[in-house]
């Protein structure tokens, strides 16, 4: 979904969400740094913002333009976010590793409930069917 500060990245928005991008080898637990086409900030956005706490799933924009999704939630955070992956999608980010790739596409909050009930549905089933062994 775009991010906190999408108003940041009006031409910048484009590229995010139409580039394919791969997954550094300085991907950790904490975030995956990504490597492709820069993603650009509009003339007079900041290239960072006063700190704020973050959320699995932030996709953090630092000054090279080379997006990293943040893993774990962080009290605070000072790059400006363009988009946040979905929490029914984090689970495959967590499977992604150095050398693999990734492409973002955008939906709306609707779209990310929606993502989220079939999740925790899936969760929930598996639970049962886990609980019956």
């Amino acid at each position: 979904m775009p991010g906190p500060q999408d108003d940041c990245f009006t031409e910048g928005m484009e590229t995010f969400f139409s580039s394919l991008y791969m997954v550094s080898d300085k991907a950790n637990r904490m975030g995956y740094r990504l490597t492709g086409p820069a993603v650009a900030r509009d003339g007079g956005a900041p290239q960072s913002i006063i700190s704020e706490p973050s959320i699995p799933g932030n996709v953090q924009v630092p000054p090279d333009g080379q997006p990293i999704i943040l893993m774990v939630e962080q009290t605070i955070g000072g790059y400006t976010k363009i988009a946040t992956v979905v929490t029914a999608d984090l689970f495959k980010i967590a499977q992604v590793g150095p050398g693999d790739q990734i492409r973002f596409h955008p939906v709306t909050l609707e779209t990310a409930h929606a993502l989220y009930r079939e999740w925790a549905a899936y969760l929930h089933n598996m639970r049962d069917v886990l609980d019956e062994q």
